[in-house]
């Protein structure tokens, strides 16, 4: 109890906004750190040895540590600068080659991704997983990824329609474009563009966005069915999006809904 008064009121660590989708306020909070200097924050300055272990940890997780664009995109700032001022204690850890991998190193990562997921990622995911020179690689050289089993193929229109049909019963709407691209379904949000007739009669997410009265409504209804509002990375992910920001626009329309917040 001691340990949450202590936080409660303060701006989390910037790895923890990252992750639970606050990425613009983290680039925010390193372009104009002077904007923040009176907004008490929790993050502390980690010592070297704790930067190792995260080092270790990340190259484990990814084959190897990620690149630095990677680091600064997804909270690591300060392992970036780190890294950047004690070169020595990153040594003996294998990091995204600077001069960048050859086809070869990148079809072994692939291979290792396949074993590890049981197919290889989408694009989307390797962008935002640190293997971003991967899903280049594989667009440049198609051929030479032919072999390794993939999350994606070619669907036809019928296939994709089911595909719609089957996120409206999991949403209750076929979720906006954005979360469509970011989970994978890019190719059915070309569809759509391409037929939209097609979809016509498919329930989707207004494109001019719902009142304030519906995002409660929605708000409720999975306080309901989960027993609280999840987390924000939850809303982004399941395509709540508009939820997400409305809650952090309007609280006080939302403070009767139990909801779950990270500390």
């Amino acid at each position: 109890m001691k340990h949450r008064r202590k936080i409660k009121g303060l701006l989390p660590h910037p790895e923890w906004l990252a992750q639970n989708g606050y990425h613009g306020l983290v680039t925010a909070m390193r372009q104009h750190p002077e904007a923040f200097a009176h907004i008490e924050q929790s993050h502390k300055r980690k010592p070297l040895t704790e930067h190792v272990q995260d080092a270790k940890r990340l190259a484990h997780d990814h084959g190897r540590l990620p690149y630095p664009k990677w680091l600064l995109r997804n909270g690591y700032s300060s392992l970036h600068y780190a890294m950047f001022e004690h070169p020595d204690a990153f040594a003996g850890i294998k990091q995204a080659s600077k001069k960048g991998k050859c086809l070869a190193d990148h079809l072994e990562d692939a291979k290792r991704l396949v074993c590890e997921h049981g197919r290889l990622p989408n694009p989307w995911w390797l962008e935002t997983n640190g293997y971003r020179c991967l899903a280049r690689a594989m667009c440049r050289h198609p051929e030479a990824f032919a072999r390794i089993k993939q999350l994606r193929k070619t669907k036809s229109l019928a296939e994709h329609l089911q595909d719609a049909k089957r996120l409206v019963r999991r949403h209750r709407q076929l979720p906006n474009p954005l979360w469509l691209v970011k989970n994978g379904y890019n190719n059915l949000y070309n569809m759509m563009r391409k037929y939209p007739t097609a979809f016509a009669d498919i329930k989707q997410a207004s494109k001019k966005g719902k009142s304030l009265a519906e995002h409660v409504q929605d708000a409720k209804r999975l306080a309901r069915k989960h027993g609280q509002l999840p987390n924000p990375q939850w809303l982004i992910e399941h395509g709540y999006c508009g939820l997400n920001v409305a809650t952090h626009r309007h609280p006080e329309n939302f403070d009767h809904v139990p909801q779950k917040r990270l500390r």
